[in-house]
């Protein structure tokens, strides 16, 4: 049983609404520790609706009109660096691939998607998340430890 603090987050960004609703139902993700807070047709609605609720995976398409996956995955990298991106796309050029890893983008699918490759990059990032999770989780009780009111009065004592 997955519990909610290791439930992660993933929002779906594609114009073409089949190719969403794929990535969204070819995977039974819920079963596998992830919940899908979004499947949107436009990178203007991906930032609306991240201002709400920041996911921690973002599946994008790169070809979308006005604001292009790899323009929304610049943004989410300036706003939300802790967001984890994975680009789906059908174009092969090599300029695009280039493009993705200087922004940061952590994996690059290529169309048509299967559905293994699509939960063995969001299982690989999901470990990299939890490790993280964990980690802050650990630095946040190292500062709270020997401030939590265990000091007698005496350890303020000026000498």
């Amino acid at each position: 049983m997955i519990m909610e603090k290791d439930i992660i987050n993933i929002l779906i960004v594609d114009d073409e609404k089949y190719e969403g609703i794929l990535i969204e139902k070819c995977v039974n993700w819920e079963s596998e520790g992830f919940h899908i807070i979004g499947n949107v047709q436009c990178a203007e609605n991906a930032l609306k609706l991240m201002e709400k609720q920041v996911p921690d995976i973002v599946y994008t398409d790169i070809n979308m009109p006005r604001i292009d996956g790899l323009e929304l995955s610049r943004r989410i990298r300036d706003t939300y660096p802790a967001v984890r991106i994975v680009i789906v796309t059908g174009y092969r050029e090599f300029e695009y691939a280039r493009e993705a890893i200087h922004i940061g983008v952590e994996e690059f699918l290529l169309k048509p998607i299967q559905s293994d490759e699509l939960l063995a990059a969001a299982m690989k990032l999901r470990e990299q998340i939890l490790k993280k999770r964990e980690q802050q989780s650990k630095d946040v009780e190292n500062l709270s430890g020997p401030l939590s009111g265990t000091a007698s009065k005496d350890s303020y004592r000026i000498h």
